[in-house]
């Protein structure tokens, strides 16, 4: 019997094991982390992080490690570093339409009490994060330059395609930097020089490039109630004006304990901040989504706006990601990081923190939207172990009363799949781990001979195992892995015609029992 799942129409389908990508030493903790897929080379992924020095002093610089397996191993590469720079912070990563990467960095000096910023610098590799060339200046030796996010336009239909732009700001203004020509040359709105001012004012902005090229960044200023929003219609030449693209929202700041001026759960001591993140999405529509505390828990909230960011749309204080969550679901979702895919569904990395296996952890998850941001129908978890944020934790900015796994996680996107980079200390290390989550269209094409009866999807051609008739399954009878995944088949095609909000978490349930027994099934030894 030849067995293939050549098709599954949607859902979230995960590799059998979370991969390892980086191996460190106890001072070498790992956090903040990026990942970026070559759009012209899937196999190729590169991954960035902070990588500690010090963990105690919070001191650190940025690493990379890069892929050309599609993620299942990984090397660590070297950035040069100008001697000028005691280290480096707030990676983030993109690939351009023709397979460069670019990595924005904040070099830093360390001072006796802390750190201090020298501005905003790019880097770029050739040859899919295995080097990497000398740093260009965006806007060098600003102190006040801080929390930067790149964004490439790689949509064919784009009239802007090849473009590539930064943002950046913390508690100051707001500055953007743009290339037309694959960073060979930089610079800012208009005309300007490469870091000029878009608005007086930001904290952590998200940019974003939609199908149509329109430039969208998001962020919100810890302790306000609003996310604020500002989108380009051509190409970074010019910004329309700054509006809220959600209001009455329940921030961190004010809302939960603080230590040394840092918000954090009950219960817990590693930081946590409100961030707005944000991604285009199908029909022209653009999806921005946080973290907000006013269900006295932490949930994932969203909004989604129309015409390419023109008309926002349903509740202005947002709607909830995960709304089957209640109260005595005594878990912290945040941290959200939102993309898209090429076949249209959209995906939210989020860190969940909670009282799990007699002790207080963390579990990696990704949320699912099939239906263009109407719902979240998939909630899965990605990490294979929950993981203690205590263990091997910095203190941030030399704090011992309040440690640090960083203020955001990796997440790409590619054709059907989902790209997911995080901090674990499952080795007792805070170390980076991968995984590749598939959509729809997933397959297997590797074939197992177990007998003489052939199955495609459920469906077989001769008496043995299933027989699917006119949306009927008739059972035959024969214990084994083939049987048991036939069953998860029709189990799997009942359920999802099942309209109540509880059923996705029977569809994870189902998804993973048949990863299980593929896996078996592939043990099996095979006739030749």
């Amino acid at each position: 019997m030849t067995i293939r799942i050549t098709r599954i129409e949607q859902g979230l389908l995960q590799r059998p094991h979370d991969v390892q990508v980086t191996k460190s030493s106890p001072n070498q903790s790992r956090s903040e982390s990026a990942v970026a897929i070559n759009p012209i080379n899937n196999s190729n992924i590169v991954a960035a992080s902070k990588k500690f020095i010090d963990p105690q002093k919070y001191r650190f610089t940025i690493s990379t490690s890069y892929s050309m397996d599609g993620g299942n191993t990984w090397k660590e590469s070297t950035l040069p570093n100008p001697l000028v720079w005691d280290g480096m912070t707030d990676p983030a990563l993109s690939f351009d339409n023709i397979g460069n990467v670019f990595l924005v960095v904040e070099p830093l000096k360390f001072t006796v009490d802390d750190l201090v910023g020298m501005g905003m610098y790019i880097y770029q590799s050739r040859n899919g994060g295995q080097s990497w060339i000398d740093p260009t200046p965006l806007h060098p030796d600003d102190r006040t330059d801080d929390k930067q996010w790149i964004a490439c336009d790689n949509a064919p239909n784009s009239p802007f395609v090849g473009n590539i732009y930064v943002a950046w700001g913390a508690n100051s203004p707001l500055r953007f930097s743009r290339s037309e020509d694959h960073g060979q040359s930089w610079i800012g709105v208009g005309s300007s020089s490469s870091g000029s001012e878009i608005a007086n004012e930001t904290f952590a902005p998200e940019i974003s490039v939609d199908l149509d090229g329109v430039i969208h960044i998001v962020w919100h200023i810890p302790g306000t109630d609003t996310i604020k929003y500002i989108r380009s219609t051509d190409g970074g030449k010019s910004f329309k004006p700054i509006v809220d693209a959600a209001k009455g929202i329940t921030s961190f700041n004010n809302h939960l304990p603080t230590s040394s001026g840092f918000p954090h759960f009950p219960n817990a001591t590693f930081r946590v901040l409100t961030l707005a993140t944000g991604c285009g999405i199908l029909d022209g529509k653009f999806i921005v989504a946080w973290a907000d505390m006013r269900e006295n828990f932490s949930r994932i909230y969203y909004r989604i706006s129309e015409q390419n960011g023109a008309k926002w749309i349903g509740p202005e204080s947002g709607s909830p990601m995960m709304p089957w969550l209640s109260s005595s679901d005594k878990v912290y979702n945040f941290h959200p990081q939102i993309i898209a895919n090429k076949q249209g569904a959209i995906g939210c990395a989020y860190y969940q923190f909670g009282f799990k296996q007699g002790e207080y952890l963390i579990d990696t998850k990704l949320a699912a939207s099939f239906s263009n941001g109407s719902n979240f129908e998939y909630d899965s978890e990605i990490s294979d172990l929950s993981w203690n944020p205590a263990i091997n934790a910095p203190w941030s900015h030399g704090h011992s009363d309040l440690t640090f796994i960083g203020d955001y996680f990796g997440i790409d996107a590619v054709n059907n799949s989902f790209a997911v980079l995080w901090t674990d200390t499952r080795t007792g290390i805070q170390e980076l781990f991968f995984d590749l989550v598939a959509t729809s269209g997933y397959q297997f094409t590797q074939e197992l001979e177990i007998s003489d009866t052939k199955v495609l999807t459920g469906v077989i051609d001769d008496s043995g195992g299933l027989i699917w008739v006119n949306g009927k399954v008739i059972p035959y009878p024969g214990p084994g892995p083939e049987l048991d995944l036939l069953n998860a088949l029709a189990a799997l095609d009942s359920v999802k015609k099942i309209n109540h909000s509880n059923s996705h978490k029977i569809v994870n349930s189902i998804t993973k029992v048949m990863q299980n027994v593929i896996e078996d099934l592939r043990k099996l030894p095979q006739k030749t």
